[in-house]
């Protein structure tokens, strides 16, 4: 019970009404890792229900009519590997807490310091462990979508709407990722600027375009391959109608009135992009980048402005 005493018994000088600054400042620190905790569980937490809306959608373009549930997406994730990365990423998180407490590293070095410590561990630990866990299972459930469902469905590459749950599922994935950059950004306030911060906003950048390009791979080489296909085609034709028409044949006329057509069609296979992003797409995650770049740079002008008002 002394022990339990002595562990705990500098809590209230964080949580009570005289607390000092720095037990302030870590208080505010705890809350915004709390924050970026629900936030990224209740996103996972969503995942199915989400996954299960798009296998809806892209149910009538599967060729043979099957039918193929979240359940059995989610199935194919292998358990082992999941729980390896999760562990591993929420025992990185406990790993970075000496970063950002510098000489004190692990130990208290203030009343309450030892809530601190422990709070901090177990919370790292599970915000980083539901991040890899995120990550991984993101990539996994991606290849198993792309081996069950988008190998199998139609492409027209004339039509991007029927594949918009796949561009969906991109910008899901880069909200997840930079709305939590965003939410992350609030630590700037506690611990200033520093110049990893330069790399943060390069990372945070790279991860989002990673995010919604990630999810559209296996779609996009359905589109290339089919983009291929019909250029081959094309092409094809337009040789045989040029050569009739040089070659002034019975069917030089109707070879002479098909080949502007075919020559059209394929300057507007050619221009197809192969990426199933329309212009609100582009238009949306341009705002997400913005929003996460613009948290992190105006948490940085806030901390400087208000450095410059104390001094």
């Amino acid at each position: 019970e002394m022990c339990i005493r002595d562990w705990f018994g500098g809590v209230g000088a964080l949580f009570g009404p005289d607390r000092d600054a720095e037990s302030l400042a870590e208080l505010q620190v705890h809350a915004v890792v709390a924050l970026l905790i629900g936030y990224m569980a209740t996103h996972q937490l969503r995942m199915r229900r989400e996954l299960q809306r798009d296998l809806a959608a892209l149910r009538p373009l599967l060729s043979d009519g099957a039918e193929v549930s979240a359940e059995e997406i989610f199935s194919g994730v292998a358990r082992l590997p999941q729980t390896i990365v999760t562990i591993v990423g929420g025992l990185l998180g406990i790993a970075i807490i000496p970063l950002f407490r510098g000489d004190a590293g692990f130990f208290p070095d203030r009343a309450g310091g030892e809530f601190d410590v422990l709070w901090s561990s177990a919370a790292n630990f599970a915000l980083f462990a539901i991040m890899a866990r995120f990550a991984y299972t993101g990539i996994s459930v991606g290849a198993q979508l792309d081996e069950r469902v988008t190998r199998k469905i139609r492409i027209d590459l004339l039509d991007l709407h029927p594949l918009a749950p796949y561009a969906r599922r991109g910008l899901r994935s880069a909200m997840y990722w930079l709305l939590g950059s965003s939410i992350a950004s609030l630590l700037f306030l506690r611990f200033g600027f520093l110049w990893a911060h330069v790399f943060i906003l390069i990372g945070t950048i790279s991860v989002g375009v990673f995010a919604i390009l990630q999810p559209l791979r296996g779609v996009h080489g359905r589109r290339e391959d089919e983009k291929r296909r019909e250029l081959v085609v094309l092409r094809a034709a337009i040789r045989s109608a040029r050569g009739q028409v040089l070659g002034e044949g019975p069917g030089a006329a109707d070879a002479a009135v098909r080949l502007p057509g075919l020559l059209a069609m394929e300057a507007r296979i050619e221009g197809v992009s192969t990426w199933p992003f329309d212009v609100s797409t582009y238009l949306r995650f341009s705002a997400l980048g913005l929003l996460a770049v613009g948290s992190w740079l105006g948490g940085a002008v806030i901390e400087r402005l208000l450095g410059l008002a104390v001094d």
